[in-house]
């Protein structure tokens, strides 16, 4: 493990969460001179030690072993909000996730708020149209009264 990457990222962690280093070493039961270690990569930390601080800042310890000839990617927080939304959908919805994504891809900068529009539009739509209990499945037509 390299020891400089995991101290980055936990000090990113601490920041994003507001804590200061003795915050965290506080609630840790470490000192402040231990995170200022792990932080910057001159010292190793037992996993035990690991979590408390984890914990500390509001995160886990998630950890993975893999073939030492594979990757190893880092998400950003946001992206991973995203990985997670698009996991939670049924298999059926992702191609369609996927074939709007590609879409966007190929728009032009300037072009994602209408799509983006658009988008809200057929869902506004989508739902306009949803079936009612009451109708035996037939679409609930609601239409607008003009005023």
């Amino acid at each position: 493990m390299d020891l400089n990457v995991l101290g980055k990222h936990l000090k990113n962690m601490r920041k994003e969460a507001g804590k200061s280093m003795k915050e965290v070493a506080a609630s840790a039961g470490v000192t402040y001179q231990q995170i200022d270690h792990i932080e910057a990569g001159r010292r190793q930390v037992p996993i035990d030690r690991l979590e408390a601080i984890a914990a500390a800042i509001g995160c886990k310890v998630v950890l993975d072993v893999v073939p030492a000839n594979s990757e190893s990617i880092q998400v950003p927080p946001d992206q991973a909000a995203l990985i997670r939304a698009v996991s939670d959908l049924q298999s059926e919805d992702r191609p369609i996730v996927e074939e709007f994504l590609a879409l966007l891809r190929r728009s032009p900068p300037n072009a994602a708020p209408a799509a983006l529009a658009l988008l809200r539009s057929a869902i506004d739509l989508q739902q306009r149209f949803q079936p009612s209990p009451a109708d035996n499945g037939e679409p609930e037509k609601r239409h607008r009264q003009a005023v």
